[in-house]
């Protein structure tokens, strides 16, 4: 399925196309790029991009996706405080050696992805010790299979 400009941000200086959201997945060299779903306080959906670069995760993720069953759809990782071209809705990305799924994980690394972005600047010190978010409510939603922004 194509969704036009499904990640809109900021208007048309960064919408950042048509992504297909299906399919055996677009992978650049060893990367593939993956959604994953949060309900931000407001009850509006969020979507945050990430990249994978290791071809076990990559395949790991891939599988979650098939197998609607797999309660592993949580996605976790380490904060790096940068904008990312392909996630420009948000200051910050997951750096793509870290990412990893769970069912459950300790209540010290989760927050809400709007949370994440208001209180950037205390990451890794009193919130998110270390830099480590497990998103609780976090959903993997979809590979991203149309070639996007590095």
């Amino acid at each position: 399925m194509h969704v036009e400009r499904w990640f809109v941000v900021l208007g048309a200086v960064f919408s950042i196309g048509s992504f297909t959201l299906s399919g055996p997945g677009y992978a650049n060299g060893t990367s593939a790029y993956f959604v994953f779903e949060q309900q931000a306080p407001d009850k509006a959906i969020k979507q945050f991009v990430f990249r994978l670069d290791d071809a076990e995760r990559i395949a790991e993720a891939r599988s979650i996706l098939a197998d609607g069953t797999n309660m592993k759809r949580s996605v976790q990782g380490i904060i790096v405080k940068s904008r990312a071209s392909y996630n420009p809705e948000w200051s910050f990305h997951l750096d793509p050696a870290t990412i990893g799924f769970f069912e459950m994980a300790i209540e010290v690394c989760d927050a809400n992805v709007t949370y994440v972005e208001e209180h950037l600047d205390e990451v890794g010190g009193s919130t998110l010790p270390g830099g480590h978010w497990c998103p609780w409510s976090s959903r993997l939603t979809a590979e991203v299979t149309d070639k996007i922004d590095h």
